[in-house]
This record gives structure tokens, C-alpha cells and sequence, in this order.
């Protein structure tokens, strides 16, 4: 439960910072979204397309390296604990 927690406030950290420090466009006038950008770097399995087709810079691009690590992080710690339940069960 607290990995989910956390996925959900840094999801919402994610997306007002780099909200703030938005990259300069992106290919055949797609538009950008902080969220799902935010949401694609969290999300370690699901590819959503918005990482390659966006690039921030600057101190953005440090939290981005910071929100795809702890994805990994928590989105292992989510199914391993999704693993545990549905075994005893």
C-alpha cells in the first residue's frame, strides 16, 4: 500500500515540475502532457510513447532519471506484493 502511495505522490510531484520546465515541442505537432510524460516515466512495463517523443532538459532531466529509478523501485515492490496475496489465497 505504501508503494502505491508513493507512486501517486510522485506522480503528482512529477507532473508540476516538469509542468513548470516544459521541453520545446515535440514530433508531427504532438502535444505535450505533463502527466502522461510523468506517468511513462513511472510506469517501467507499459510504453507510452511520450519519453521518446519529448526530451526535457535542465533539472528536469534529473527528476526524470530520479522518477524512472524509483518506478522500477515501487512498481517491484507492487508486484511482489500483489505476488504474495494472490499465493496465499
Amino acid at each position: 500500500m505504501w508503494a502505491v502511495l508513493w507512486l501517486l505522490v510522485l506522480t503528482a510531484l512529477g507532473a508540476v515540475v516538469i509542468s513548470l520546465n516544459p521541453p520545446a515541442g515535440g514530433p508531427d505537432g504532438t502535444a505535450f502532457n505533463p502527466l502522461v510524460y510523468t506517468m511513462d516515466l513511472l510506469i517501467p512495463i507499459v510504453d507510452i510513447g511520450h519519453e521518446r517523443a519529448f526530451g526535457v532538459s535542465g533539472r528536469a532531466q534529473w527528476l526524470a532519471y530520479v522518477l524512472t529509478a524509483m518506478g522500477w523501485i515501487l512498481f517491484t515492490a507492487v508486484a511482489g506484493a500483489l505476488t504474495r496475496t494472490v499465493h496465499r489465497s
